[in-house]
């Protein structure tokens, strides 16, 4: 039995702008559910969400008035021309994972699951920034993302190189105007025996890994800042937790450990700012990167240890990439969300 909400008469009320209006009660991680006011306004009415709120709460007890409000051109209708509540329910919850004409930033652009990101988020209508070294191989991505129809911005850029991140963070904030997202992939690796480690090899995966990640955070996070609003996706690796039996991995896991706990001091720090630090950790998925360390070793190791006995696929990533660069996870910070076939849990 569905019981009318006090904020829909109220907003009902507002006859010469208001259309349609149905108010629901959608789940929220705060507050358990969270009243939310669905309008349709009659042509030419220039009421904002501010409006309404600030008219339910003249009318009706402050926690009855809604958190939130969505303007529609129409409410979908069930057989009886009725607003159905369950089709526009199932509507909002999908819009939780929306980030069309967002603006993102994703380092390692150039190719392997930057690359994959970039045309996710394109695809489903959210314009990019792309960072990488090969500018060549950006141009092509740039193409491939601009096919959907959305804004594509290169960004030749050095991760080891703080001025270089400056300039480009500088240069999206003037094309875009703000930064929503931020997703820190790029990344470097070795599978060389601890004895046979050069200091060069050691030094480069912790400047990529460690403090490419953290310097891309900090500028853009002054952005974020500003904006008071942000949603950061450090890109780990099942490692954050692990190493691998047979194949050399202590710059990597350390790098990788490193990452997990920068999020979470990130994330503690910026919680108050509306930006959430989180990160994401694949398993084994083919990309350029893993190719240069695998071997027989390697694979059987993988067919071995992983429980469901294979690489992640691509777009396998997407799914939780969307959750965390969404509202849809606007109550998740600093933690460490797996994805690599159930390899950490036996």
């Amino acid at each position: 039995i569905y019981i009318r909400l006090p904020a829909e008469d109220c907003i009902a009320s507002l006859k010469q702008d208001v259309k349609q209006v149905c108010v629901l009660g959608m789940p929220d991680p705060v507050w358990g559910e969270q009243v939310t006011a669905c309008i349709v306004l009659k042509e030419g009415s220039k009421l904002t969400e501010d409006d309404i709120v600030a008219w339910c709460k003249q009318h009706i007890a402050s926690y009855k008035k809604p958190r939130k409000v969505i303007f529609f051109s129409q409410l979908p209708e069930n057989a009886n021309g009725k607003v159905s509540r369950i089709l526009l329910k199932n509507k909002i919850m999908k819009n939780y994972f929306d980030v069309a004409g967002k603006y993102a930033v994703v380092t390692g652009a150039s190719s392997g699951l930057g690359r994959q990101f970039a045309l996710c988020l394109a695809e489903q209508g959210c314009n990019v920034a792309i960072a990488a070294r090969r500018v060549e191989r950006l141009e092509e991505v740039k193409k491939e993302v601009e096919a959907y129809g959305v804004k594509c911005l290169v960004l030749p850029c050095d991760v080891t190189d703080t001025e270089q991140i400056r300039n480009s963070v500088d240069k999206v904030v003037k094309e875009f105007g703000r930064i929503d997202i931020l997703i820190n992939n790029a990344a470097a690796s070795f599978a060389t025996p601890v004895v046979e480690t050069t200091d060069e090899q050691w030094y480069n995966v912790m400047k990529t890994n460690v403090d490419g990640v953290f310097f891309f955070a900090r500028e853009v996070g002054k952005v974020m800042i500003a904006q008071n609003y942000g949603k950061i996706i450090n890109i780990g690796s099942f490692h954050c937790q692990v190493t691998m039996n047979g194949v050399p991995r202590s710059g990597y896991s350390t790098a990788k450990g490193a990452v997990l706990m920068m999020s979470k001091a990130l994330a503690a720090e910026w919680a108050k700012n509306n930006i959430t630090v989180n990160v994401l950790g694949p398993g084994y998925f083919a990309s350029e990167m893993s190719a240069k360390v695998a071997n027989e070793v390697y694979e059987a190791s993988i067919r071995n240890n992983c429980p469901m006995g294979r690489r992640g696929n691509p777009g396998e990533l997407n799914g939780a990439m969307l959750f965390l660069a969404s509202d849809a996870s606007s109550y998740v910070t600093g933690q460490l969300l797996l994805v690599d076939g159930g390899w950490t849990i036996v």
